[in-house]
């Protein structure tokens, strides 16, 4: 099983390098997920991107929420599934009206796959963001 991860770690890594991608630094390059979806129930149209455009591993960072319509309530959370545990902190989200929130206080303290979430209401909307 370990030397099937580090194989699956190892082509991962050659074709990031291979597409051109520094993988000196660890960083999310929005590009290359996806950033937009529909919630659980079908209500609301969300996307999100990291301010400065990277989500920095083991730094805080701020992310940029539009929501349509814009929901009575927004709750944001991230979670490493296949470790149990979430963030170390909890971030805020500042309401900017018409379905614009900035959320800040984010901190992935871990390489590996995360799950962002966000809480509208009574739906939901999940991403997967992948740090190496």
């Amino acid at each position: 099983m370990a030397l099937v991860v580090v194989l699956g770690v190892g082509a991962l890594l050659a074709a990031l390098v291979g597409w051109g991608i520094d993988t000196s630094v660890v960083r999310f390059l929005p590009k290359e997920q996806i950033t937009e979806a529909v919630s659980t129930g079908g209500t609301y149209a969300v996307s999100w991107s990291p301010i400065g455009g990277e989500v920095p591993l083991n730094d805080y960072f701020e992310l940029e929420l539009f929501v349509d319509p814009p929901p009575e309530s927004v709750r944001v959370d991230c979670r490493m599934p296949d470790h149990g545990h979430g963030m170390n902190v909890r971030p805020r989200v500042h309401d900017l009206g018409r379905g614009r929130y900035r959320v800040d206080g984010l901190l992935l303290h871990m390489a590996g796959r995360w799950i962002l979430r966000f809480e509208l209401g009574e739906e939901s909307a999940e991403f997967e963001v992948f740090l190496l």
